[in-house]
């Protein structure tokens, strides 16, 4: 039935358990031939079935076999998994959830979430990532200079000599590549390769920094 619950599939939650070799010949058809999310998704399941004692020794086996195996996943106290990013990286993104709890930013860490949640959905929304990524970042960067009916570019206008020129230009290919490929009036299909998401995701992380942390 858990099974059934988790993968969505009906027929297998009104199944009645027998013999392990029984359940597994009715189960392993659509562990061979399912999605790779899917697996992900009755991992989450399985963890909430679990005594309250046995969920962590599940997360800390669970999470020793996906680090073995160099799989990018970690399961979180909670019981939901995490995409996992190197640990200098991990530190920054946390930064940036406390940096923007200051009220003035509220509208900028709503847009952050949605990000997190579609970086993490299976399988991961990548124009949604994209999209409220750099949405968060310019709606930080107009709170930070003063500028709420202004657009990035016009942010970054008035940017200029508050930064270095290089840095300056690296944010506008960025707001640019927005533009092209995954904002309103995009001139391009999204079709933006998943390592390309990571750079757009950890970029505007970066930028969100280094606007909070700057003084006009």
């Amino acid at each position: 039935m858990l099974v059934g619950r988790a993968l969505c599939i009906p027929e297998l939650s009104t199944f009645v358990r027998g013999y392990p070799i029984q359940v597994w010949q009715k189960l392993s058809p659509y562990v061979y031939t399912g999605d790779w999310w899917e697996v992900y998704n009755l991992i989450e399941a399985i963890w909430k079935e679990l005594e309250p004692t046995h969920r962590r020794d599940f997360a800390e086996d669970l999470n020793k076999v996906f680090s073995d195996e160099s799989i990018g996943w970690k399961l979180d106290q909670w019981g939901c998994l995490q995409r996992t990013l190197p640990a200098t990286v991990h530190v920054q993104v946390e930064e940036i959830f406390r940096e923007l709890q200051i009220p003035r930013f509220a509208n900028a860490l709503t847009l952050v979430k949605s990000a997190h949640k579609a970086y993490n959905a299976r399988p991961r929304m990548d124009r949604d990532v994209c999209t409220n990524i750099c949405d968060a970042l310019e709606s930080v960067a107009k709170e930070v200079f003063g500028q709420p009916n202004a657009t990035f570019g016009q942010v970054l206008k008035k940017a200029n000599g508050a930064f270095a020129a290089e840095t300056i230009s690296t944010l506008e290919k960025l707001y640019g590549m927005a533009n092209a490929h995954f904002r309103h009036g995009m001139t391009e299909p999204f079709k933006l390769k998943s390592g390309e998401t990571d750079f757009v995701y950890l970029t505007c992380l970066a930028g969100m920094l280094l606007f909070v942390r700057s003084t006009p």
